[in-house]
């Protein structure tokens, strides 16, 4: 219940700055992954709630105001702290794929600002040229082994 509190308390430009792909410093709550990743979800489903109009004006002005960050967030991510990530190999893979700022990528791939910045050549989408690229090798870097683990039955995970 907290969280919530904190949500309607802090807002959007609140959380997206808490989620640090956003915020002026790379640095800022760097590594405290269990924390942004509670965040985050908490705020998609508090999100789901609104009206499909409204979540589309809120999903447009993400994009319109960060998108460019977030996508360099997401070519560039820092290296997670948390004690889980730092002393699982798999879950260091994992999370070069999927992390907080491909969640937010997910979310706002049905918008036009995606679009149009994946086809722009202006500087400040640099980032469209590698988005695919980069996505496509972290995928194929760790498809092998999530092969494998899907194929193991229940009782050896």
């Amino acid at each position: 219940m907290c969280w919530i509190v904190f949500l309607n308390l802090c807002g959007l430009k609140t959380l997206l700055y808490y989620l640090s792909a956003l915020g002026p410093r790379k640095d800022v709550l760097q590594g405290d992954e269990l924390v942004r990743k509670t965040m985050l979800e908490l705020y998609f489903d508090r999100n789901s709630k609104e009206h499909e109009i409204q979540q589309d004006l809120i999903w447009s002005r993400i994009c319109a105001l960060y998108l460019p960050a977030l996508v360099d967030r997401f070519l560039d991510p820092w290296t997670a702290t948390d004690g889980y990530i730092e002393k699982d190999a798999s879950a260091r893979e994992d999370y070069q794929l999927f992390n907080p700022w491909l969640r937010m990528l997910v979310m706002v791939q049905h918008n036009p600002y995606l679009g149009k910045y994946l086809r722009s050549r202006k500087p400040v989408s640099s980032g469209n040229q590698d988005l695919t690229r980069v996505l496509g090798q972290r995928l194929s870097h760790v498809a092998a082994r999530w092969d494998r683990e899907i194929r193991k039955p229940a009782s050896d995970h």
